[in-house]
């Protein structure tokens, strides 16, 4: 069995290297609206662990709890999909990179 650079498995199927890039747009609007793990735990219903274990992909992220943390960062759910999917067909890993906030709202 082999480890990644964060000590978790390889070969996963279920943490891609897609979902790699769908937790880093989720930190990095985190952390573009200042929020702790914490204060988005909170804002979210859920503890500080569980937004590190996102983080760490140490838990996957379904559907409707993405947008639910999405919201709690005042970002558009829609927007954060369609980075990740123009990311998908430039490559892994750099979409945090290019986004740029929306005046609107904290979308990236």
């Amino acid at each position: 069995m082999t480890y990644n650079e964060v000590g978790l498995r390889t070969g996963n199927r279920l943490f891609t290297d897609q979902y790699a890039v769908l937790v880093d747009l989720l930190r990095t609007a985190r952390e573009r609206s200042g929020l702790s793990q914490r204060g988005l735990g909170e804002r979210n219903g859920r503890s500080p662990s569980h937004i590190c274990m996102i983080e760490r992909r140490q838990r996957r992220v379904e559907v409707v709890e993405f947008i639910l943390i999405a919201q709690a960062l005042e970002c558009d759910p829609l927007e954060l999909i369609r980075t990740l999917m123009g990311d998908n067909q430039a490559g892994p890993g750099s979409a945090p990179d290019r986004a740029k906030p929306d005046r609107g709202h904290h979308a990236i």
